[in-house]
């Protein structure tokens, strides 16, 4: 869930038919920020090679946009 405060950065991107939205937080220093990632019209259960693909394409972007907004290093970890 997001805090009251504005996001640091939200972009949205194409995946396949889906639209993903996603949102990062605004860090406070020494902190890790939490990203939200939606998914219109629905959550997939699996995506394919191409749509893993797209995805890691616009969420690398989005991140590499708050990285430089930020003037930090960012980085993610896939679970």
């Amino acid at each position: 869930m997001m805090t009251a405060e504005q996001p640091a950065i939200v972009r949205t991107f194409r995946v396949g038919k889906r639209t993903v939205t996603l949102s990062v937080e605004t860090p406070r220093r020494g902190e890790v920020a939490n990203m939200i990632c939606e998914w219109s019209p629905d959550r997939p259960r699996r995506l394919s090679r191409k749509e893993w693909r797209e995805y890691r394409r616009g969420r690398d972007a989005a991140l590499a946009d708050l990285a430089e907004a930020m003037g930090a290093t960012v980085g993610v970890m896939e679970l």
